[in-house]
């Protein structure tokens, strides 16, 4: 086939460069990010929970609400950890520990994406022995980003 200029096959050739186009960023688009987290919380708590910390704190779950666009780290704190004092001492001294979760929550590059997505970091602490304590921290966007 030959157009009036005289080269041949131009048409397809046009067509070409947009369907590429087209196809990378339908190659690049992929799920919702709210889908992908939800997914991907799913999946590493099925395959790597319970996980231990350290010494007296296990991860339980990853959970992500859609709605709220958060994600929530569900932690038990038992043995040496799951002790009144301890206990006491989360409760008295949060604005610490909130801080020392903030740090790690920027540093952390497994996280970054989803700091750019505006994800709120929701941490759960719960006693294996004494059901009735809970520690919650919830960092929002406004907490963990930062003007350069």
């Amino acid at each position: 086939m030959t157009d009036p200029t005289g080269c041949k096959c131009t048409r397809s050739r046009r067509w070409l460069a947009p369907l590429l186009l087209l196809f990378f960023i339908m190659a690049g688009c992929g799920k919702p990010m709210d889908d992908r987290l939800a997914d991907e919380a799913r999946t590493y708590t099925e395959r790597q929970c319970p996980q231990m910390l350290d010494a007296g704190s296990r991860l339980d779950s990853l959970t992500y609400d859609r709605a709220s666009r958060t994600l929530t780290r569900w932690i038990t704190l038992y043995g040496v950890l799951d002790n009144e004092e301890t206990l006491r001492q989360m409760e008295s001294d949060g604005p610490r520990l909130r801080g020392v979760l903030l740090a790690q929550t920027e540093t952390n590059t497994d996280l970054q994406q989803s700091r750019r997505y505006g994800v709120n970091f929701r941490f759960v602490y719960r006693s294996a022995s004494r059901p009735a304590f809970r520690q919650e921290f919830i960092l929002t966007p406004n907490d963990y980003r930062r003007e350069n």
